[in-house]
Parts: structure tokens; sequence; C-alpha cells
């Protein structure tokens, strides 16, 4: 007969298959936006610097330029926990389905706190106390490629239409670097938490322009996607260019909190599961997005 600690290291194995069954059930909005990386430091650290200024005409040897130094972000992983535990009785009278409850309860819990904390960096973009690497908000009037140079606007107050969204597109468009040279941003994702979701879907998804009764063609088809995260709250919206929200807006993994733990007690008779993960985020540049928070 097996004994009470063999049966609970056989639980484990059980609840692991439960719980990723739960995960593979739900969306993760984590990979769509952030570069989702390992970890293997306690703190990633990540210096900024200015661009190259255009080439020069030759003059009979190469012309070396130089970088303005930028803004350092640091990655700092913070610890984070929850569990279920299991009573021996459960076990000897085969209560199945009630450790399947528990361990679908411990999955979501995983979930809903990567999400949420995935989501606040947009739901809390416009905050002045949510500062990254040039101390103001993600989406802010006063940004800086580098100290010194001139400051930039990526926020607004503006309602999602087909209006605004090409005065925010030109204004993308026009995102200069810290040598004064146009970008070449590509604002072609609208991210929105559930109020714009309709919103964006008629903008994208007409062949004719949406919104009017005059039968243009919708010049915004094909060459603009929204994504949806409903734990984005409020009216919030943004675009953004996806290759450079991928290059500057980071998520590091140093501990994966989906791989199940488990520990027995001899005494209390009970088994332990626990869900422990580690994790930061941040950006390291702003010039990838543009965000309107309408009252």
């Amino acid at each position: 007969m097996a004994t009470i600690r063999e049966n609970f290291i056989e639980l484990e194995g059980s609840i692991q298959e439960v719980f990723d069954a739960y995960t593979k059930k739900r969306i993760d909005y984590i990979p769509m936006m952030y570069h989702e990386q390992k970890s293997t430091r306690s703190q990633e650290n990540h210096l900024g610097t200015g661009a190259l200024g255009q080439m020069v005409e030759w003059n009979g040897t190469v012309n070396f330029d130089d970088f303005s130094k930028g803004y350092e972000q640091n990655y700092r992983h913070i610890k984070y926990s929850n569990g279920i535990q299991v009573e021996r009785e459960v076990m000897d009278f085969k209560e199945y389905k009630e450790v399947a409850r528990r361990t679908d309860k411990l999955a979501y819990s995983v979930y809903k706190t990567r999400q949420t904390h995935g989501a606040s960096t947009f739901n809390n973009a416009f905050l002045a106390t949510a500062t990254g690497p040039d101390s103001v908000a993600l989406c802010s009037a006063a940004h800086h490629h580098v100290p010194g140079d001139d400051a930039q606007n990526n926020t607004g107050t503006l309602d999602l239409t087909v209006d605004n969204l090409e005065l925010v597109t030109n204004a993308m468009y026009d995102f200069k670097d810290d040598r004064g040279d146009i970008m070449g941003v590509m604002p072609r994702v609208i991210i929105v938490g559930n109020y714009w979701l309709k919103t964006a879907k008629q903008i994208v998804g007409s062949d004719i322009e949406p919104f009017t009764a005059d039968n243009q063609v919708n010049i915004y088809k094909d060459e603009v996607t929204y994504l949806h995260n409903p734990y984005i709250t409020g009216k919030k919206w943004f675009l953004a260019d996806p290759d450079l929200m991928k290059q500057y807006l980071n998520w590091y993994n140093a501990r994966d909190p989906k791989k199940v733990e488990y520990e027995d007690d001899f005494n209390t008779e009970v088994g332990s599961y626990k869900a422990v993960g580690m994790w930061s985020k941040g950006w390291d540049s702003w010039a990838w997005i543009y965000g309107n928070n309408p009252s």
C-alpha cells in the first residue's frame, strides 16, 4: 500500500496536468505585447543610447560618429506566490473533483496575476507615479530620448474615431530621434480594452471607410490591425508600432509560476502545492506608442 507521501507525490503530477490544461484554455496576452525573455539574474540592466546622425559625404576616410548617452532602465524581478493545500482525507475518499477544483483556482490565480500585471503598463500609462527611464509616464508630453534633447509628446485625450486615428498616426510619423531626424515609426496596431473593441473592429474590418455615407476605400483595412486586451480598463486606447513595441517593451521571467511545486507535512497530513514566480517588466523607450485617455 502506498504511503501518504507517495500519494501526495503522485497527486503532484495530476495537479500539474490539471493546471496545464486550464492554462492552455486561456489567452496569454503578454507575448502579444512584450518581448518576453528568460532571465538568470536578479536584475537586468539596459543602458539607452542616442541615434547616429546621417551619413556624411566621403572625404577620403570613414566618418566615425558618436552616441549620446541615454537613460538606464533596470528590470528588478519581484517574487509572487500562491498555493493550495490538500488534506489526506481528500485522497482517502477519492475526492478528485475537489482537487481539480482547487487546482483550477490556483491556475486562475496565476493567470489573472500575470495578465493584470501585463495590462498595468497600459492602465498606468498616464500616471505620473508610473515612470520610465526618462522619469515620466509612458504616455507623456515631456519625453526625451537622451537628456537635453527636444521634448516630444505621445499623449492625448481623443476618442477613438477614424479622424482621430489619422491625427495620432500622423503625430507618430513625426517622431524624431535625438538628432532631429524622422524615426520612421510605423503605427500599425490599435490596442484597446473592452470599451473601444467594437469601434476598433469597425475601423479596421470594413472595405469602405466606416461611419461615412460615401463609398470611399478604407485606408486602414489590411494596413492596421487591433489588439484587444480585456484587462485594459476604461476608455484608454493606444496606437503602436508592433515591431518597436517588441523591441522596447520588455518582460523578464526569472521563475516560471506555471510549474507547480509540492511539499507535505508529516504532522498535519496535509500536502501543500505552490506556484511561485519571479518577473519584471518595463520599457526602454516611449517612441513605439501613442496613448489617448478620454474623459
